[in-house]
Order: C-alpha cells, then sequence, then structure tokens
C-alpha cells in the first residue's frame, strides 16, 4: 500500500490553537489528524475534538488511535460515529482498543477487569459497531452486550466507515485480524507498561503472525500502522542511538531497528521506512504532534509513494 501519515494531538487551550494545530497538518501532508482517548493531561475529548478538526479543514481524515471501548456503549459510540462522518462528509476513521490504563478505570469509578474479559468485550462491541454503521441497526445477544432491534443512527457518508483496531497482545491482534480494517501494531500493554524490548523486529514479525492467522484470506486487503514515539531527524543518529540505547536498555544497533523509533537525516528516514514497508507491511506512519514541523520533509518525500 502507498505511504500515508497521521499526526497524534492531544489537546490545546483555545479553540484557535487547535484548529490552527489541525490546518497546519492538512497543509503539511498528513493523511490524518488522530486523538487518544485518556483523561487528563489537557486531551480532549476525542470525537467533539475531531468534530471541530473537521470544520476547519476539508480533506484532512480524523482518527481516534483508540477509544476505551469500556467507556462506551457501542450502540452509543456507533451513533456518534456515525454523526461524525455525516458531518464531516465522510472523513472518520474508527479507532478501538480494549483499554489498559487502570488508573483511570478507579478514577471513573469502573471495574476493570481481566485483560481477556476487556478484549471479549471489545470483541463484541465491534461486532455491534459494525452492525450499525453498515446497516443502520444491531441485535447481538453476547456474554456482554444485549442490544434488541437497535435503530436510530444517521447514514454515514462512506460506504463503509473504516474500523481500526489497535493493540499488541496476540488475542487483540487475532481480533484486528478478523475484523477492523487497518490494524494498529503497538506494545503489549497487559502489563500496564510499554516495553521496547517487545516491539524488537523478531516481536513485530510475531505480532503480524498473529494478525494474519486472525485475518486468513483478507490480510493482504488490511493496511497496517506504526506510531513513533521517537522522531528525531539529526546527522548525528549514531551518537543518539547510543543515547537512547542507555536508556532502553538495549544495543544501540537493536535500537536502530525498532519500528517506532526513527533517528537520521531524512533520506536515513525514508529508507527506513521502506525497509519498514518491504518486511512488515507498515504503510501508515503516526507522527506526535510535537514533531509535526520536523517530519515535513519526510511527508513530502513519502505521503502516496
Amino acid at each position: 500500500m502507498k505511504f500515508r501519515f497521521g499526526i497524534q494531538l492531544i489537546g490545546a487551550r483555545t479553540r484557535d490553537e487547535w484548529v490552527g494545530a489541525a490546518r497546519r497538518a492538512e497543509s503539511t501532508g498528513f493523511s490524518t489528524l488522530v486523538l487518544p482517548d485518556h483523561f487528563g493531561g489537557g486531551q480532549l475529548a476525542p470525537l467533539p475534538a475531531l468534530m471541530a478538526a473537521a470544520d476547519a479543514t476539508s480533506t484532512l481524515r480524523l482518527g481516534t488511535l483508540v477509544l476505551c471501548n469500556d467507556f462506551r456503549h457501542p450502540v452509543v459510540l456507533a451513533q456518534e460515529a456515525a454523526t461524525v462522518d455525516l458531518l464531516s462528509d465522510g472523513r472518520l476513521e474508527l479507532g478501538l482498543g480494549a483499554g489498559w490504563m487502570s488508573e483511570e478505570y478507579e478514577a471513573a469509578g469502573l471495574p476493570f477487569d481481566s485483560a481477556g474479559t476487556r478484549v471479549s468485550r471489545l470483541e463484541e462491541s465491534v461486532r455491534i459497531v459494525r452492525d450499525v454503521l453498515d446497516d443502520g441497526r444491531a441485535d447481538f445477544s453476547g456474554e456482554h452486550y444485549r442490544v434488541t432491534g437497535f435503530e436510530g443512527a444517521p447514514e454515514p457518508v462512506q460506504q463503509r466507515v473504516p474500523l481500526l483496531v489497535g493493540g499488541g497482545s496476540p488475542r487483540v491482534l487475532r481480533l484486528a485480524g478478523r475484523h477492523a480494517d487497518i490494524v494498529s501494531v503497538h506494545h503489549d500493554l497487559r502489563s500496564g507498561e510499554a516495553r521496547a524490548q517487545d516491539i524488537t523486529p523478531e516481536g513485530t514479525e510475531r505480532k503480524l503472525s498473529w494478525v494474519r492467522e486472525g485475518a486468513g484470506a483478507r490480510f493482504a486487503s488490511l493496511e497496517l500502522q506504526v506510531g513513533v514515539g521517537i522522531f528525531w531527524v539529526t546527522p548525528r543518529r549514531e551518537t543518539v542511538l547510543n543515547g537512547l540505547s542507555r536508556r532502553l536498555g538495549m544495543p544501540p544497533a537493536l535500537v536502530g531497528t525498532l519500528p517506532n523509533v526513527m533517528v537520521g537525516s531524512v533520506p536515513q528516514l525514508v529508507d527506513q521506512l521502506q525497509e519498514q514497508r518491504d518486511r512488515f507491511g507498515f504503510s501508515y506512519v503516526v507522527i506526535q504532534g510535537r514533531d509535526m514541523a520536523d517530519a515535513e520533509p519526510l511527508v513530502n518525500a513519502l505521503a502516496g509513494c
């Protein structure tokens, strides 16, 4: 698949600051503006923020990376998602995940169930949301959700609103392979923290094998996404990798192969992304908002290629 780039933003102090960032992302050449789904830290509520970004732009796609499934009932989410797609003229990419930050559940007074229960609930939710977005209705009876004759969501503009599922554990990635249009491959967060050792090239290939198991024949049609946590445009690649190796506790040469670490000159970063696409299939690359300006030459070099 051709390269495209997303920019992940979190919040803003004013409306002007928020819409200004959205317009910069669009003019820079980013395909998509995405938001995570957390409490605190200046985080904007994702769906209203995306709608404001939609009103300020004309081509920028709008994504969630990812909504915590347990924070919203699936029929409520599906209605809100269909509404955003309608009012944005068909620019929504809906991303869902199982949830992983126990302190956020505690703050909201929600039970933090086992990882297995949360993933089972996510799969049921994905099926309900998909039915509502595709057909405008849902009937479902499962272990966690029961929906009877639900109707009422507006008809989305997109014939199929792209559904993204993100995660790093075997069950989530197999689930993503079965149901998602876009698979965001990242750390296994069941322990409540991200570990660099989890996304070595070998670890990434293992994760992709789980996606293949779930997807079967549909694997070739999936868009694979990677998020870049460390982005550093510099002519001193080896110096920076040496510093990161001490922080991450692994050899510099290994740090330089992590899919979510991009360090080097723009030509080096171009080569890295092309090699990762060849090896892993990653074509959808998400950059952090703080790195928007630095990433512009890379976006200009590869977007659409």
